[in-house]
């Protein structure tokens, strides 16, 4: 991985070519008419002039120039950017640069005058640990306020948006309500403020949840696709559980405890807002332990660990681990785990049938579906000298045309599909795919918690679902312990 200081090519030093001197006779000297010379020196001091207004600002030193991107056609060049000499550098995540290459170099090839230099900043390094370098890196550049160590772009967790409201420039073209009318609900509470009618960031892609399950334990029982309702689904989930001397050595549903569980705290807010919890309120504070219903959302919850007819424990292994090895039925994914499960039982000829369903609901809630998502977007820093060149690329990028090939890209790369679009217009296109069409269906009705410090917010709600015991008291220290979090936001 390059370096996090590592300095892009145009500040490089260059190293000029010798000048090669000729071997020429000395031409004669001649008397420069006196008008002539009174020409030269009035340009030069209108030369010198406009230096001193402008600053002397040149384009090779990525000076402060700032063009405005239009709503031109994309497949031609931008005139203003011809003469230019651009670069933007932007810090990715999980997105190899072979996958992103091709869409730049189009991009490139319309706007010649610009150059785009994409890394993939994600540490090699386990999950938690390279969430946590990503985000101080980030977070340390933003507050030395160096130009030249920010990059251009940078990549956040959904759940990081608020605490860059003060570090970023919104985009100068997109206006509220075409942004509402093009991407889901989820995105618009993440990326954008209804009430300042700011577009904060964009998007490549988006997920949300569903339920992976072996198809042969299921077949057991005689069952070849998991019910949609909790009722039915909590009694598949039981009785595909099979314990030896008390110990689970199958589980049926991972689920109840936060530790060694896939998306813990997703998966309780979905049940939370099925049992009509009110999470937060117009401000974005935390308000769920006003509801009676939050805790028994909670004992629900908690109920999957039951010691005599629990499906899962706080002693297993982790549920992913459980699930390659074939001892675990049923588990919550996003599409890009579902990816990580099929390509280790390709690779590993585990030999599992996989399947995917929709995440149970509750019978006579408000609406046909509730979900949460779990995705990335894209933001622009203030200390940058061309913010509206950076956002014409990023809105070009999120063009239905760019998103088609970065989904076909994905797909090449990583292996059996591609990306849910974030755009509403393009559902359409993944309503067959058999990996994506539970996703691809949630996705209007998925929701999202305009929340500051996601990561801390999150530990505060994994705390509560560790414990063992549980009742108001705990549900209203973690929402008192959330808001205090809260009274940081926009603190790096």
């Amino acid at each position: 991985m390059a370096d996090f200081y590592e300095q892009p090519e145009y500040l490089k030093e260059i190293e000029e070519e010798p000048v090669l001197v000729k071997d020429e006779k000395p031409k004669p000297k001649t008397r420069m008419p006196f008008l002539l010379v009174v020409s030269l020196l009035i340009f030069i001091i209108i030369i010198a002039l406009i230096v001193f207004f402008t600053g002397g600002r040149s384009n090779n030193n990525r000076g402060n120039i700032d063009t405005t991107s239009s709503s031109r056609d994309s497949s031609t060049p931008s005139p203003e950017n011809r003469n230019k000499n651009i670069i933007l550098q932007w810090w990715g995540v999980f997105l190899d640069k072979q996958v992103i290459e091709p869409l730049i170099e189009e991009y490139e090839v319309l706007n010649p005058g610009i150059k785009i230099e994409y890394v993939n900043k994600w540490p090699d390094a386990p999950f938690k640990e390279a969430r946590d370098s990503y985000r101080t890196e980030i977070n340390r550049v933003l507050k030395e306020n160096d130009p030249v160590k920010i990059p251009d772009i940078f990549s956040v967790h959904n759940s990081w948006v608020s605490d860059y409201e003060n570090y970023v420039r919104p985009s100068p073209n997109i206006d509220f309500d075409t942004f509402e009318s093009v991407y889901y609900p989820s995105i618009v509470t993440d990326f954008a403020n209804k009430r300042k009618k700011a577009i904060y960031g964009l998007p490549l892609w988006i997920d949300t949840l569903a339920i992976a399950y072996n198809k042969n334990i299921l077949l057991s029982a005689a069952v070849s696709v998991p019910p949609n309702n909790w009722v039915s689904f909590k009694s598949l989930a039981q009785n595909l559980t099979v314990r030896n001397s008390g110990n689970i050595v199958q589980a049926g549903f991972s689920l109840g405890y936060a530790e060694n569980t896939s998306f813990p705290v997703e998966m309780f807010f979905i049940i939370m807002r099925q049992n009509r919890v009110p999470i937060f309120n117009s401000q974005d504070q935390a308000i769920f332990a006003e509801s009676s219903d939050t805790l028994t959302s909670l004992e629900y919850y908690k109920s999957f660990t039951n010691q005599s007819d629990g499906t899962w424990n706080a002693n297993l292994p982790r549920d992913s681990q459980m699930f390659i090895e074939g001892k675990l039925a049923m588990i919550p994914v996003t599409s890009y785990r579902l990816r990580e499960y099929l390509t280790a039982n390709r690779n590993f000829n585990l030999d599992i049938d996989i399947g995917i369903s929709q995440i149970p609901q509750l019978p006579g809630q408000t609406q046909p579906i509730y979900n949460w998502v779990d995705y990335w977007g894209n933001l622009v820093p203030l200390n940058r000298p061309y913010t509206s060149n950076t956002w014409d690329f990023l809105e070009w990028l999120n063009e239905s045309n760019q998103q088609t090939k970065l989904h076909e890209n994905i797909k090449k790369y990583y292996g059996f599909f591609g990306h849910l679009y974030p755009r509403k217009d393009m559902s359409n296109e993944l309503k067959n795919d058999p990996y994506l069409k539970v996703f691809n269906e949630s996705l209007p009705y998925a929701e999202s918690w305009s929340m500051s410090k996601g990561i801390e917010i999150y530990t505060e709600f994994i705390k509560l679902l560790n414990l063992q015991s549980i009742s108001q008291n705990n549900i209203v220290s973690t929402n008192n312990a959330i808001n205090l979090i809260d009274t940081l936001k926009g603190k790096l």
